[in-house]
């Protein structure tokens, strides 16, 4: 056996520890990190991966276009009326937060169904409705898009068109799908004291205060907004093509007549406290408290009562089948101010 010896004297140093651990402890640390950089950058569930604003953008701007070249039917609230340099007049909705834009002009207007304010110069009269509608849900087709300028214009016109197209021409088993006598949700899109707009699948009709409810109105608005949904019952119906269609629709008649059932709460010479909703030159209209319509054909007090006030009223007939009160104001217990 041969034996080496270290002329220095000593045991043979030995690499130190560390030198045969450093490197791959730095690599472990590196990796380690950028281990959990990796993962702070995967979402909880792969499958529902929150997307960055750009991602959202990019998204919808996919979904506009598609839609645009399918011609899909889109719905948004009417949440703004601008007017542009030339004098003309803009819809604005937004549509997941996207700006869009529908001229006065396709927004199917027909101007000749509103009879006041006639001496007003058009682009006025598109203003005075438009403000009407502000909060109706409306339905609208993509016409244009500029991405560049991040500007999209729609046509309300194109979308009702479409819709008339599908609800009222085109049949099903030899029948249209919205015939006379069906009942069709609608949406409240101008609301005034004595009449309504409702737009039911693409056609607009003026519902008056009588057809609005079985009790009697005082003020529409005191009882419908515009955005609201509503079923009416379709009364009449005239298809003569696409562009024009005439119906005339019913809220009452989509619904009981409550009266009919409350009417067997009051009795004659029964006294009920009810609200004055009109007045007509022989009759006057009160509302019981019971929930039946009542007729007053004679009053018994010195001050004469007006619309919203609040009366003493004694039955004197009943008219079971239209569930209708008929008798005397007693007294004016409140007066509306």
């Amino acid at each position: 056996m041969v034996y080496f010896f270290y002329k220095g004297g000593g045991n043979m140093p030995r690499k130190k520890k560390e030198e045969q651990v450093e490197e791959p402890e730095v690599a472990k640390v590196t990796t380690r990190k950028r281990r959990i950089k990796e993962r702070a950058e995967v979402a909880l569930n792969e499958e529902e991966k929150v997307m960055t604003a750009d991602e959202k953008e990019a998204l919808l701007w996919l979904e506009l276009r598609t839609a645009m070249k399918s011609k899909r039917i889109l719905s948004a609230k009417l949440e703004g009326i601008e007017k542009l340099p030339s004098g003309s007049y803009i819809a604005v909705v937004y549509y997941k937060e996207f700006r869009i834009v529908i001229p006065a002009n396709e927004m199917m207007i027909n101007i000749s169904e509103y009879d006041d304010q006639s001496n007003l110069e058009l682009n006025n009269r598109y203003a005075q409705i438009l403000s009407r509608m502000l909060g109706a849900e409306i339905d609208f087709i993509i016409s244009g898009i500029d991405k560049k300028e991040k500007k999209v214009v729609g046509s309300r016109k194109a979308a009702m068109l479409k819709k008339r197209q599908q609800y009222y021409i085109n049949e099903i088993d030899g029948n249209p799908r919205i015939t006379v006598g069906k009942k069709v949700e609608s949406r409240v899109v101008a609301v005034g004291d004595k009449t309504m707009r409702v737009e039911m699948f693409g056609v607009e009709t003026v519902i008056s205060v009588k057809n609005a409810a079985w009790e009697w109105l005082e003020d529409l608005r005191d009882t419908y907004e515009v955005g609201d949904r509503i079923y009416v019952k379709i009364m009449e119906l005239e298809v003569i093509d696409q562009n024009e269609i005439h119906v005339s629709a019913s809220i009452k008649e989509a619904m009981d007549n409550p009266s009919k059932e409350n009417i067997k709460k009051c009795i004659v010479q029964g006294k009920y406290i009810g609200k004055v909703t009109g007045l007509d030159q022989n009759v006057i209209y009160v509302r019981l408290n019971v929930g039946v319509n009542a007729i007053a054909l004679a009053v018994h007090d010195r001050k004469a009562p007006t619309k919203k006030d609040e009366v003493s009223f004694v039955i004197t007939r009943i008219d079971e089948e239209n569930g209708i009160a008929i008798g005397i104001i007693t007294k004016v217990l409140k007066q509306f101010i």
